[in-house]
């Protein structure tokens, strides 16, 4: 018993001698960091390495202290430069992050429009003219499909794919470039003269693809020959389209495109595809249903009706109907839409801009009518709120002759 205790206070004493000893080592790392500081991470591992190798039970096995060290730093330039590190890490990340938004606000869909038409006008002819085209054979598709199922709720319902494949090939469709370059040339995006040479180039050549779809796709082939009752809708249908009223047309024209330019607006404001499609059929399908006239769908079911054996004659396909919807159709998507949205959404802000803009003007003149002799006197009073700079700037401009 004598012997373990003796053992017993030998242990305790060599430990205490230990600790004192760690004890004044890191009293002088600490006097020696104070004078000359090393590098924080050479400090850091060194420290944690020595603690591991002196802490010690009271059995006498060696217990790790990294964790701890690792999580409580001993130095305090440590901690101050992990927590800039922390601020920096999540000022990165804050401006990194991407906010998903399924569908664009009303300004953010106007400024979308802007871009359109900006692209649309830097448009060289040649792509201008295959886009038209195209815009054509998609909408001739689209009256086919109409004509093949017997029109009515089921016709119409079909009919929104030929606007669709449009809107998602950024094709060149006369009626929805009424909406897009009516509000860019009322924005000052897009010139006067960019407005006029898409409006001629893309309702002439929609009119070309059409009559291609029609003859050659349509009458030639004999595919609405084959449906029944598909060839006798056709010339029903060009005959009615025909012999209106130009008046009549003319209004109808202005709902056809009135609601085709509220699908392409609705159609812009979603971010996906999905979005898109159920956005632009509902009023697309609603304005074939109402009977209403689009300009760029009537260049096919007249003529293919014609070919058919409905009896219209050019002019009356020109003086009767086209002329009058693509007049209604200007004036439906261009003005009541794309004029309005602007009106609401930018001319607002335009206006206010451009009064601010007056009275700095404003100010500017009578800055320079003014004396210098009054204009240092004023600028000696400048009153706490007022800024320095501006003081500064009056004071140049004041002495302006």
């Amino acid at each position: 018993m004598t012997t373990s205790s003796s053992n017993n206070n030998d242990n305790n004493s060599n430990q205490g001698d230990i600790e004192s000893q760690v004890v004044q080592q890191q009293q002088q790392e600490q006097q020696q960091q104070q004078s000359s500081p090393p590098p924080e991470t050479s400090s850091g591992a060194a420290t944690t390495l020595r603690r591991n190798k002196s802490k010690r039970s009271e059995d006498g096995s060696v217990t790790s202290s990294s964790s701890s060290s690792a999580s409580h730093p001993s130095n305090p330039s440590q901690v101050s430069s992990s927590a800039s590190n922390n601020n920096e890490a999540a000022a990165t990340a804050a401006t990194n992050t991407f906010i998903y938004k399924p569908t664009k606000a009303p300004k953010e869909t106007l400024l979308a429009i802007y871009k359109t038409g900006q692209y649309k006008a830097a448009l060289p002819l040649n792509l201008l003219m295959v886009q038209s085209f195209m815009a054509g054979i998609y909408i001739a598709m689209a009256g086919h499909l109409y004509l093949a199922v017997g029109g009515g709720t089921l016709g119409a319902a079909l009919f929104p794919t030929g606007l669709l494949a449009v809107i998602l090939t950024s094709a060149e469709l006369f009626t929805g470039d009424a909406l897009v370059f009516v509000a860019s040339v009322l924005g000052h995006r897009v010139p006067l003269r960019y407005l006029l040479r898409n409006w001629s180039v893309a309702w002439i050549f929609n009119f070309v693809g059409c009559l291609f779809w029609a003859a050659i796709l349509a009458y030639w082939s004999d595919a609405l020959q084959d449906i029944d009752g598909a060839a006798d809708l056709a010339v029903s249908v060009a005959l009615k389209k025909a012999h209106q009223p130009w008046a009549n047309v003319l209004l109808k024209g202005i709902g056809a495109n009135f609601m085709v330019c509220v699908g392409v607006w609705q159609a812009t404001c979603a971010e996906e595809v999905a979005g898109k499609v159920l956005a632009l059929w509902f009023p697309i399908n609603a304005f074939v249903l109402l009977g209403l006239d689009h300009c760029i769908a009537n260049q096919f079911l007249i003529p293919i009706g014609m070919m058919l054996g409905a009896d219209v004659s050019v002019k009356e396909l020109f003086w009767n109907n086209l002329i009058p919807a693509t007049l209604g159709n200007v004036v439906g998507g261009g003005l009541l839409v794309g004029g309005v949205y602007w009106y609401v959404f930018d001319s607002m802000s335009s206006n206010a801009s451009k009064q601010q803009q007056q009275q700095q003007q404003q100010q500017q003149q009578q800055s320079k009518e003014a004396s210098p002799e009054e204009g240092l006197a004023n600028n000696k009073t400048v009153t706490p709120k007022e800024n320095h700079t501006t003081s500064t700037l009056t004071m140049r401009d004041s002495t302006l002759p």
